[in-house]
């Protein structure tokens, strides 16, 4: 009976994802998504929120990246604001790492996108489409006008220009 709903507010709480959350065809803004909550849903009823304008979603270390890969995001240009966030891990193993990093890659936003944070990223280094948004002339994310990388302890490198 939902399925017009456009915008879920809230500042103060994050949410797991409910079964059927995908339903929600209409969604423009939701708060933010905590992937390690269990309310039953997967990270992959995102797939079909195709009005999303913004997505905020924590606890990805709880994702695997099939799940990752099924949200689709480079086909949803109308996000401009992209947080994605770990938990303060402390992996230990190249494997895990790797996992972290092809999670990442799967996420890979629309070019549209104007803002993305990412937060506690574990891995060494981040997938080709984040090394190479902040080139000038030849990356695809020409509307980026702010990037925020904020504890991501493991990394070797950042992105440069």
């Amino acid at each position: 009976k939902l399925v017009n709903l456009r915008h879920v507010c809230s500042d103060s709480f994050s949410m797991g994802i409910p079964v059927g959350l995908g339903m929600l065809t209409s969604l423009r803004t939701l708060p933010t998504i905590d992937a390690s909550e269990q309310w039953g849903g997967k990270l992959s009823e995102l797939q079909t929120l195709s009005k999303l304008q913004g997505l905020r979603i924590e606890g990805l270390q709880h994702v695997e990246v099939q799940e990752a890969k099924e949200v689709k995001l480079g086909m949803k240009n109308n996000i401009n604001e992209l947080l994605l966030s770990w938990a303060g891990l402390d992996p230990t193993g190249d494997d895990l790492l790797e996992n972290e990093k092809m999670v990442l890659e799967a996420l890979q936003p629309h070019a549209n996108l104007s803002s993305l944070e990412i937060l506690c990223y574990p891995a060494k280094e981040f997938p080709p489409w984040v090394r190479e948004m902040t080139g000038y002339g030849g990356s695809p994310f020409s509307n980026l006008v702010r990037l925020i990388i904020n504890r991501c302890n493991g990394l070797e490198h950042l992105p440069t220009s």
